[in-house]
């Protein structure tokens, strides 16, 4: 008896178990969803006229009947599709409208036969009404202070503290090339008007470094800088006049006793051109080497800065723009200088607004003017706009991954800037 009972309960269970799973039975779970979706670059960032795909995969314990997803915030950003199964994946596909601009979130869903249905965040998307351009990117081994274009060998020297070397790389195969190792912290750079050699400031010692390009072989220039709070020569600059103006920096805050040097490579002699500079902020010389403009770290408002001209030989004081820390460029002759978003002329008289008249000092949007001053290249939201400056038009917008922090661009103008991704 006992075993005819134990019979009967298992019987009895696998009946009970079968009603539960048949497919009359009433169905009160939720089905399972699981989605992604294709970065381009890795990141998940869209630009008009790209295609949006969604892979989706979902479950259900008897039958899903819809996979989809949907776009906060966007009526016409929506999309589903049948399916059959238990289990099943599929991939949706949406051209990207320019009605998309904008951040948003993007949520799948799967319902089975029965009605139920579950949504879940999948990632966030944003789309930058810009272009997307072929994009390079070239790991460096350490952070970059300064760079200098070699236009005759088309190589772009990189100075890296950090790692005591100049990175050398070149600018037709895109490859790095052995790099010049020197010592003090190499710090800014700049090459000679021949172009035979490279001047580097090191930063830890008292010294200009002078690396032969033909040859290799390195001589130094010693400054006369005061030996305390290892000061040293940060920044330089070779003008027209063949005098370089180098700008000194130091272990602490405030106001420095060194200030801005020359240092006059016909003569060999030095003097200190602005007394009690604080750190310099930004460091910019016209491609004809007539014209010099910096600004102060700490200077605002407006931020404090100075014009040089090689001409004249003088400094003059400049009041630039009521904003921290601005970026500084100048075009090839000298003739416009941009100075975060606004451009002055030789004078120093604006001539030229690129964005609205605000104080804010936590933009920070790295800047660059073109060679010929006719153009500016602004970066904001991960991307970077070109504006005609004679009428402040937009002209297009460039889409990349992050939001650079640095722009460059080549003497001879080239088809877009060189941006610099992390510090």
């Amino acid at each position: 008896m006992a075993r005819l009972a134990h019979r009967a309960l298992t019987a009895g269970g696998a009946l009970v178990l079968a009603l539960g799973c048949g497919p009359d039975a009433p169905d009160y779970e939720r089905p399972l969803v699981a989605a992604t979706i294709e970065r381009p670059e890795g990141y998940a960032v869209f630009v008009p006229g790209e295609t949006l795909r969604v892979s989706l995969t979902g479950s259900d314990n008897q039958q899903l009947d819809w996979l989809g997803y949907s776009v906060d915030g966007l009526v016409d950003a929506a999309d589903s599709d049948r399916v059959a199964g238990r289990q099943a994946r599929l991939t949706l596909k949406a051209d990207i409208p320019r009605s998309w601009v904008g951040r948003h979130r993007l949520a799948a869903f799967a319902r089975d036969a029965a009605g139920n249905r579950l949504e879940v965040a999948v990632d966030t998307m944003e789309i930058i009404d810009a272009v997307r351009r072929p994009l390079l990117g070239i790991d460096i081994p350490a952070p970059v202070y300064d760079w200098v274009v070699d236009s005759s060998r088309n190589l772009l020297y990189l100075s890296l503290p950090l790692a005591q070397q100049v990175a050398i790389l070149d600018l037709t195969t895109r490859q790095l090339r052995p790099p010049l190792h020197l010592f003090g912290n190499p710090a800014g750079l700049d090459l000679t008007r021949s172009g035979d050699s490279l001047v580097v400031a090191l930063r830890r010692t008292h010294y200009l470094a002078i690396v032969n390009l033909g040859s290799g072989a390195v001589d130094t220039i010693r400054l006369a800088i005061a030996n305390q709070w290892e000061a040293g020569p940060e920044n330089v600059r070779l003008m027209s006049n063949r005098k370089a103006i180098i700008t000194t920096a130091f272990d602490g805050g405030g106001y420095g006793s060194f200030g801005v040097l020359e240092y006059d490579l016909a003569t060999a002699t030095q003097r200190t051109r602005i007394f009690y500079a604080s750190e310099i902020n930004a460091l910019a010389r016209s491609g004809d080497r007539s014209k010099l403009a910096l600004v102060f770290l700490d200077g605002c408002c407006p931020a404090q800065g100075f014009y040089y001209s090689a001409v004249a030989d003088t400094f003059i004081d400049w009041l630039t723009v009521d904003r921290f820390f601005p970026a500084v460029s100048v075009d090839a002759n000298g003739s416009h200088f941009l100075v975060d978003d606004v451009v002055f002329d030789s004078s120093r008289a604006i001539v030229q607004r690129l964005g609205p008249i605000t104080v804010d000092s936590l933009r920070n949007w790295p800047t660059i003017i073109s060679p010929s001053g006719a153009f500016a290249y602004i970066a904001r939201d991960r991307a970077y706009k070109k504006m005609r400056i004679a009428d402040g038009t937009e002209i297009g917008r460039a889409l990349i991954p992050l939001t650079p922090y640095r722009l460059m661009i080549h003497p001879d103008g080239g088809p877009a800037p060189v941006v610099w991704m992390t510090a």
